[in-house]
């Protein structure tokens, strides 16, 4: 295993790989295609790795190692100019695998791989769907701009129907019938990005479906936690609910619980000093925070702040004129309430009424100003 190529990196495609990799072996042929040495880029554990092999005299090479299986790419590099020569992107697995270059570096032909098969299923699967997507969205951006309103309505209920129908029959279906290919875990995420936030319990659902081994993935757990989260954003703090509970310190160490807040509408804010767009966003709270505090409306700003960022956070609040109440526990994304409220990004918010109830969320920008508009009657 060679050291990492981090020039590499911007040239991989995500990948999918597990906590206890199994052998590979490649043995590849170059028909009318010169080159000296090739590079396998693939990933391990969420890190870039790199094996080489040097062409034979015959125009054949060999690549040996290990691999949880996922997308990879075979690449012609000049590491003296820095210039990439040619790549072949094809999905690694666990296997003994030939690869036959023909003409060009990137024209390649997979023989003898299972997974390689099952990958371009998946792909063949989702891409028939593509032509019929476009054409109803070309149709649904018609009828948008001439202000149909129902003709609008009918054509995205089709268009929401055939994109889930490309999840189920593409993504989910392969899923269910081979829960052991290192394929699935790559389904499971092109299912987790197309699928709506509403669709995170039945994307976490798929993964349940994994095998064992693949469930330790270190892909497959990146995207479990991740769908945790939306589940959570969606059902705990989803609107309707009751905001959970919690306390934090305050600038000064003294602690706040969000239900001392009870009896106003408050905006729960999530924000940290090093985070630009929240930053840009502060003049709107600000503007709202001056129009509306007289008339009952509070911010409690909880900050996602590092450990020893203690001056930094009280100096963006200076500097941005955040003249609210702020809490935080100083654990960058290991802050308690983060993980209470599903917070998978910032900036985020939620207003919550006198009762405790969320109300709304996700406002930004002119969002806020609206929202209070309503609620004050103005």
């Amino acid at each position: 295993m060679k050291k990492w190529l981090w020039l590499l990196l911007p040239l991989m495609p995500g990948a999918l790989y597990g906590q206890q990799p199994d052998n590979f072996e490649i043995k590849g042929r170059l028909v009318n295609v010169t080159a000296d040495v090739i590079y396998l880029s693939s990933m391990k554990n969420g890190s870039l790795a790199t094996d080489t092999a040097h062409v034979r005299a015959d125009n054949t090479y060999v690549l040996k190692g290990t691999t949880p299986g996922g997308e990879a790419s075979l690449l012609r590099y000049n590491p003296e100019t820095k210039r990439l020569l040619g790549m072949a992107p094809f999905f690694l697995s666990a296997e003994s695998f030939e690869i036959t270059h023909t003409q060009s570096f990137s024209n390649i032909t997979v023989t003898g791989s299972t997974a390689m098969q099952q990958y371009r299923q998946v792909n063949e699967t989702a891409k028939g769907y593509n032509a019929k997507i476009k054409l109803l969205e070309e149709q649904l951006n018609a009828a948008s701009s001439s202000g149909n309103t129902k003709e609008t309505d009918r054509l995205q209920q089709q268009l929401s129907a055939i994109k889930q129908e490309k999840l189920d029959k593409a993504y989910a279906s392969f899923i269910k019938m081979h829960p052991s290919s290192p394929v699935a875990v790559y389904a499971l995420k092109r299912y987790t990005v197309a699928a709506d936030e509403k669709d995170a319990a039945r994307a976490y659902a798929l993964y349940e479906q994994l095998s064992p081994a693949l469930q330790e993935n270190y892909e497959a757990q990146e995207l479990a936690t991740a769908l945790k989260a939306k589940v959570a954003f969606n059902s705990t703090v989803a609107i309707g609910r009751q905001a959970p509970d919690f306390a934090q310190a305050d600038t000064a160490g003294q602690p706040v619980k969000l239900s001392s807040f009870r009896g106003k509408y408050v905006l729960l804010d999530f924000w940290a000093s090093w985070c630009g767009p929240c930053r840009a966003d502060n003049p709107n709270i600000v503007k709202a925070y001056q129009q509306y505090h007289d008339k009952g409306f509070e911010i409690l700003s909880v900050s996602l702040d590092q450990p020893g960022a203690h001056d930094k956070w009280v100096k963006a609040i200076h500097d941005d004129h955040l003249t609210w109440t702020h809490v935080s526990d100083l654990q960058y994304w290991k802050n308690a309430v983060v993980a209470l409220y599903g917070i998978r990004g910032i900036p985020q918010n939620f207003l919550i009424d006198p009762q405790g109830k969320i109300i709304a969320r996700s406002l930004r920008g002119e969002d806020l100003d609206k929202q209070l508009k309503a609620i004050y009657n103005q």
